[in-house]
């Protein structure tokens, strides 16, 4: 899961002297995210106690506070470059650039394995043939259409992350004022919650997941001051209700302890730095080396360290093999 923004301008509107900081507080919670990913993946092939089981379980919320990331940072990004529709185009391309070729490798891996940790169960380099598969998944069409699957257990959500560029690379000319932003973000809210008391169990379309964006979305425009404190904290309120009608307490801790860290973790930190530079590769590879993995050590702990520290480092020589020369290519394209 990616989102990123590593230049902030000085001049740009709203924005205050501590804006680096707090982009410096998502990226640790983006390393973290995907940290949470991995280990609720390794919760699938664990037979361990009651109470470390349920921690690995809980761990998948890591996928939540990745949309909710994006909901801040890529409104930000398209604030700070003064983003207008008419370069729609241009910043689906930047974003595909950025994102789908280490997509694409990484299936091309799966192949090469013939990796079954993913949802289309066995998948043998032969089968790349099947072109109709392929072509869903290199272009996140799979939800649109029957009797299809996805490659990994991860893309499912990358694909929701590209619905999200969509609709905020349309929308976005919409949260320039403060009346125009509330009923921006309250209507996204609404929406959310007719289709969720309706569609509890289709996880494939941002439908299911809009509230998650809707609160980055929310400390975006707090950061920005084009709402209120006030506002903020009316709507975190309502998020709140709607999080625990639908998913209860646990989602709606998470979210408020996520909304609060961006706007105050400002010390720096070597370790959180070096994940969140390969958080999008770790959220990527770990199902490969997991799959890999899984049958070297019987003991449940030497297991969690081994694929744990497997899927780190073999995310690091991703990062720099791969996916910083694609990183270097998107900024290339400039939306100004």
């Amino acid at each position: 899961m990616e989102s990123t923004l590593t230049v902030v301008k000085k001049n740009a509107p709203g924005l205050t002297n501590s804006s680096k900081s707090k982009i410096l507080s998502i990226e640790y919670l983006r390393g973290i995210a995907s940290v949470m990913v991995l280990f609720h993946h390794i919760n699938i092939e664990l037979n361990a106690n009651q109470i470390l089981e349920r921690i690995f379980f809980e761990a998948r919320l890591g996928v939540q506070t990745f949309f909710l990331i994006s909901g801040f940072v890529i409104p930000l990004s398209l604030w700070t470059t003064g983003y207008k529709i008419r370069r729609f185009f241009k910043f689906l391309l930047r974003r595909s650039v950025r994102i789908d070729p280490p997509i694409w490798i990484v299936i091309l891996l799966i192949f090469l394995f013939g990796t079954s940790y993913n949802y289309c169960n066995n998948i043998k380099f032969q089968y790349i043939t099947d072109f109709r598969h392929l072509l869903l998944n290199l272009f996140y069409l799979v939800p649109f259409f029957s009797n299809t699957c996805w490659y990994d257990n991860v893309f499912w959500t990358l694909g929701i992350e590209f619905q999200f560029y969509i609709l905020i690379g349309i929308t976005f000319p919409f949260l320039t004022q403060r009346i125009g932003s509330l009923i921006y973000i309250t209507s996204l809210f609404i929406f959310w919650l007719i289709y969720m008391f309706n569609h509890t169990q289709d996880q494939q379309y941002i439908t299911s997941h809009l509230v998650f964006f809707t609160i980055g979305i929310t400390g975006f425009l707090f950061q920005v001051k084009v709402i209120s404190f006030i506002d903020t904290l009316i709507l975190m309120l309502l998020f709140s209700w709607g999080i625990f009608q639908i998913h209860g307490i646990t989602h709606v801790l998470l979210v408020n302890l996520v909304f609060i860290l961006i706007f105050t973790v400002k010390a720096k930190s070597q370790i959180g730095a070096s994940l969140a530079k390969i958080s999008f590769s770790l959220y990527l590879t770990h199902p490969i080396v997991l799959y890999l993995t899984s049958s070297i050590v019987e003991d449940v702990y030497a297991m969690i360290l081994l694929q744990t520290m497997s899927s780190i480092i073999v995310a690091a020589a991703f990062h720099y093999t791969v996916e910083k020369i694609f990183l270097g290519l998107s900024k290339k394209i400039p939306l100004q």
